[in-house]
């Protein structure tokens, strides 16, 4: 009786949804940033300063499939096969997995509290140099 347990697969599978988290991480204050659906009652720089929030709930999905590849290169008890190829292959995506989110709610922190200033400042910046 072989234990057939395709460590990989399970891997992959966490490693592409993280990937998909830090792509809606980029992409969710980028589109705060320009948004067209701007509600009425809400400014643009207030707008952009909420999509810090976003990336902190994003942020956590993506620790979730970090701590899930962490716990598949890392069980208690028996492995079956595959598993030194995967710990071998994938071993030091944890961590990286970690430090990345890490990072991004980082920022999504500093949005989320200085967002406003953020998009005024730019704009203010941006003012300047098209005037000038």
């Amino acid at each position: 009786m072989s234990s057939e347990i395709d460590y990989i697969g399970m891997v992959k599978k966490q490693v592409r949804l993280f990937y998909c988290c830090l792509a809606v991480m980029f992409l969710v204050p980028l589109g705060a940033w320009s948004s067209p659906w701007l509600p009425d009652e809400m400014t643009a720089a207030s707008f952009f300063q909420r999509s810090g929030s976003a990336l902190l709930a994003i942020g956590l999905i993506a620790e979730l499939a970090a701590v899930r590849v962490y716990s598949i290169l890392n069980p208690s008890g028996f492995v079956g096969k595959g598993y030194k190829e995967a710990k071998e292959k994938y071993g030091k995506y944890p961590a990286r997995m970690t430090y990345a989110v890490l990072v991004a709610v980082a920022l999504g922190t500093l949005i989320s509290g200085y967002g406003d200033l953020f998009y005024d400042g730019i704009h203010r910046v941006a003012g300047c140099l098209i005037t000038s």
